[in-house]
């Protein structure tokens, strides 16, 4: 019986093993999910001085919306400026570029690019993001008017903070299933003089564990209660 039961535990080790691999749809080397693609080569074409260098252009792979709000996209390097008035403090693991949507407002965002929202699968987004001024950066994981919207709360301006975990289980959410992944970042109170700046969003999708796996996770706790 104690064999058995020790069976029934490496079982079930396995099958959650399986279950809890996430496949990583975007992050830093996958859809340019930190923003390094197209690289930013300090003093050819683009702005800025000592560590700090921007261009204004659309990350490779995203798309811009300004939503009538006006602002416009950046790609920036992490760095001070040569004269120390400005200093960007970069979130983990980060590379050398973040993306901004400059004053004004609007949308950078990806729409099918990760696929379609699978059946019984649980989505997880995260990322790290500051405000420049009165801004409000914001990421959302849906489509369309389905999804979760969530705010970066109040920071340091220049300092990357993380955003707070959004979560998708299409076992729940079923209206999703067979849609197009939709991954945006967005400013939408964004005056005049202030920037939202975005970097590592990492969006991963496990898949539901099946109960099958379950029921043989009772299985080997009863076994082990009766040792």
């Amino acid at each position: 019986m104690k064999k058995f039961a020790i069976l029934m535990i490496a079982l079930v080790v396995a099958l959650a093993s399986v279950n809890a691999q996430a496949t990583v749809l975007m992050g830093p080397d996958v859809n340019n999910g930190s923003f390094e693609s197209p690289a930013i080569v300090p003093g050819e074409g683009v702005g800025g001085s000592g560590t700090f260098w921007y261009q204004f252009t659309t990350p490779t792979g995203w798309t811009f919306w300004d939503g009538y709000l006006g602002g416009n996209p950046a790609i920036q390097t992490i760095g001070t400026t040569g004269d120390g008035s400005v200093t960007v403090v970069a979130p983990p693991e980060n590379g050398s570029q973040f993306s901004t949507i400059c004053a004004g407002g609007g949308y950078l965002y990806q729409s099918g690019t990760c696929g379609n929202f699978q059946a019984d699968t649980i989505y997880t987004l995260t990322g790290y993001g500051s405000r420049v001024g009165a801004s409000t950066p914001e990421l959302f994981l849906g489509n369309g008017n389905d999804g979760v919207i969530v705010a970066l709360p109040q920071t340091t301006n220049f300092v990357f903070t993380a955003f707070p975990t959004i979560t998708i289980d299409t076992s729940v959410e079923t209206g999703l299933v067979g849609r197009p992944i939709e991954v945006v970042c967005r400013s939408i109170i964004n005056p005049s003089g202030t920037d939202a700046l975005f970097d590592n969003i990492v969006l991963t999708a496990a898949a539901v564990p099946e109960p099958a796996s379950l029921i043989l996770l009772c299985l080997g706790g009863l076994f082990l209660r009766k040792k």
